[in-house]
């Protein structure tokens, strides 16, 4: 167990039993971390970073993942340290008030002229860059650095690690001011560790309490994960649907509520917008004379009035959890709790649960730390304990700023494809109150995770043998999305496995006819789909494969533009139930939600028999299939493959690449040729 967890935190250790943990090719410890700057530089990187990488009680860590936010800081001509936030405030205020055309004029002038004040980029970056280095010592290298405006994800990992970690790949998704700017957003990278496909996701999402401020950073998340991608990975798949081990950290601004009030459905919620959008125009467009103006603001501070009374009784409320360690209490008024529990933001992900203060939004220099020389389970300070209520006029008895509700807005989430969930184990999480540069408490978790060889360890026959057959029928949907202008969606049902060459090439049917124009298709009960394995190494199969069942639909009209063969949704179903259901001899009899790019696209339901015919002659090829295990494109290219456009040389044309810059790069093997005709993603990162 990695040990104490580290100096200077509060704890939260959660243990699964080491037993659980299938066999595989190795175990790693991992440390992600979650770190919002608040626009200062941090002169306490030991306190966030372990030194040399090793834990209190001699553990090595042998990777380690930082997310930052806000992490450039002002230039020491600036008046006040802290006076950007104030800035921004009072530009916001300003900009509310100004009409759409003028909105958008001044919004580039206003944030060009804010980031001038700040330090050079690439030289927080550098400082920053050095300043972990050095923490961490020369066993470890930089893996990968992503970075878009204040935004930076930093992957490092011990030098023995290199020769295992190949296919690094680097992308981004802007979901700031008129969903170009940089200010929010997330950032992605994803690579290969012997055959584990990994994913760090690191974001900053929308700001401020409120149901629709919620809702906002609900679309944020579903906008990140459908524009970030994975070079190994066909590109209409997102990384959270296809990596075995997704990790996900960030300021998340989800805040502790005790507001009732819960976002709409998506339908519901993106037809609210739009009148509101419709009545700020009109309102934008008209004029308020003095009188009416005068009339509003009397009733403002009315209702201020009354919400700062309610105000002060639930901070109360609050600070008296806090200081009882009713974290569970607290977790309960938690937005992202909620929110994940309601499949409405990151379904499917595992939320860490914090045993510790909140960590946003604390006043700067200022540490918590549980006294242990008396029996009080109060949370004080390096002086006096903490006082939350409005009504107090000394500030130094705060921890937390009064205008904010304290709240978990630092989180980490993890998600793993099915039957690899036991792969991970939960060691500890622990927030930093060493840290005392910034109004965020950094957040940093502790996970074993195990690592899998891949097809290399499953055996393969290519003589005559006996191989798994499997078949699925009785497919229907229900709820798909609309995918065409009509409203209605062409589905048809494709199934592959992960990774590719388990699967034969003699295999008879992967895709389902198409049904025309329909939300909610049955297919003929006597459609079977049909799939023949590469031998019957069962055993391999658990350690290291799945397979997935996907739902397209098909455009026959413009089969050469991206609308061609839209993705509805996939479902990753394991090998371990596979292989259960040929030694039970019980069919897999399933309804599960189809998803892409964060939404819920409908539910399938299939019947799955697997087993081993007692006579099944199957001649391979001579030539194996390519051994990598990520090649999908390959493997899914064939439906269209017939239309494609070939270069002035001959070659499948390329010019539907992503976009590349010095922020993001793609990673590209010769088996990550992009068919032009091959499916594209919905969205794409905008390079600004």
């Amino acid at each position: 167990m990695l040990g104490g967890i580290l100096k200077t935190g509060y704890s939260h250790h959660k243990h699964r039993k080491s037993s659980n943990v299938l066999e595989t090719h190795g175990n790693i410890n991992l440390m992600t971390a979650t770190f919002n700057m608040g626009n200062a530089q941090c002169d306490e990187i030991d306190n966030l970073v372990p030194k040399n990488g090793e834990t209190n009680d001699g553990k090595h860590l042998d990777m380690i993942v930082l997310g930052l936010q806000e992490s450039t800081w002002l230039q020491a001509i600036y008046p006040s340290k802290f006076a950007d936030r104030e800035l921004s405030e009072k530009a916001e205020k300003a900009n509310s008030q100004k009409s759409g055309t003028d909105l958008i004029t001044e919004g580039f002038g206003f944030i060009v002229d804010r980031l001038s004040h700040f330090e050079s980029p690439e030289l927080c970056v550098n400082q920053l860059k050095s300043s972990i280095q050095t923490t961490l010592g020369d066993g470890f290298y930089l893996v990968a650095h992503n970075k878009r405006a204040q935004l930076q994800l930093f992957v490092y990992a011990r030098v023995e690690l290199k020769p295992r970690i190949r296919e690094v790949h680097r992308s981004v998704e802007n979901t700031g001011f008129l969903h170009l700017f940089p200010n929010k957003g997330g950032l992605c990278v994803t690579f290969i560790l012997d055959a584990t496909k990994f994913a760090f996701i690191s974001c900053h999402l929308t700001a401020h309490e409120g149901v629709g401020k919620c809702q906002e950073r609900n679309d944020s998340i579903k906008e990140i994960i459908g524009g970030v991608r994975a070079a190994h990975d066909e590109d209409r798949f997102d990384p959270t649907l296809m990596s075995h081990h997704v990790f996900w950290m960030g300021d998340m601004n989800y805040r502790v509520t005790f507001d009732p009030e819960t976002p709409k459905d998506e339908g519901a919620f993106k037809e609210t917008k739009a009148k509101e959008s419709k009545d700020r125009k009109e309102n934008m467009a008209s004029n308020v004379d003095e009188a009416e103006e005068k009339e509003k603001q009397e009733e403002e501070e009315i209702d201020k009035k009354a919400i700062s009374s309610k105000r002060q009784s639930e901070l109360d409320r609050v600070g008296k959890m806090i200081e009882r360690e009713q974290w569970e209490d607290i977790l309960a008024l938690d937005e992202l709790n909620r929110e994940n529990k309601a499949g409405r933001a990151l379904r499917g992900f595992r939320p860490l649960q914090p045993s510790f203060p909140p960590t946003f939004k604390r006043i700067r220099q200022r540490e918590m730390k549980k006294e242990t020389s008396t029996p009080s389970t109060s949370w004080i300070g390096k002086q006096k304990q903490w006082q939350s209520g409005l009504d107090n006029s000394d500030k130094e008895l705060r921890f937390y700023d009064y205008k904010r509700m304290p709240s978990y807005t630092d989180r980490i989430l993890v998600k793993s494809l099915p039957g690899f969930d036991k792969h991970v184990v939960d060691v500890g999480m622990e927030s930093c109150e060493g840290v005392l540069s910034s109004d965020h408490k950094p957040v940093r978790a502790f996970f074993q995770v195990a690592t899998t060889v891949g097809v290399t360890d499953i055996k393969s026959e290519n003589e005559e043998s006996t191989h798994i057959q499997i078949e699925i029928s009785n497919l229907s949907a229900k709820g798909l999305a609309s995918m065409d202008l009509n409203g209605t969606s062409d589905p048809y049902v494709y199934v592959f496995a992960d990774p590719p060459a388990v699967v034969n090439e003699s295999s008879l049917k992967l895709k389902s006819t198409v049904i025309q124009k329909n939300l909610n298709p049955v297919w003929d009960p006597d459609e079977t789909l049909s799939i023949t394995l590469n031998g019957h190494d069962m055993e391999g199969l658990k350690k290291n494969a799945h397979l997935f069942l996907t739902v397209w639909d098909e455009d026959t009209l413009v089969r050469d533009m991206s609308f061609d063969h839209d993705l509805i949704g996939l479902i990753a179903v394991s090998f371990v139930d596979i292989v259960d259901a040929i030694t039970t001899g019980k069919p897999i009899v399933r309804t599960d939600t189809l998803m892409a790019n964060g939404y819920a696209n409908g539910t399938l339901s299939y019947t799955i028999n697997a087993f081993l015919p007692e006579s099944n002659t199957v001649t391979l090829s001579a030539k194996k299939k390519g051994s990598s295990i990520f090649n999908l494109r390959k493997q899914l290219s064939s439906f269209w493959r017939g239309n494609g456009a070939k270069n002035a040389n001959g070659d499948d044309d390329d010019t539907n690449a992503i976009i590349e810059s010095d922020d993001v790069e793609i990673t590209e093997t010769e088996d990550y040729h992009r068919d032009n005709v091959a499916p594209k993603p919905q969205g794409c990162c905008i390079i600004v």
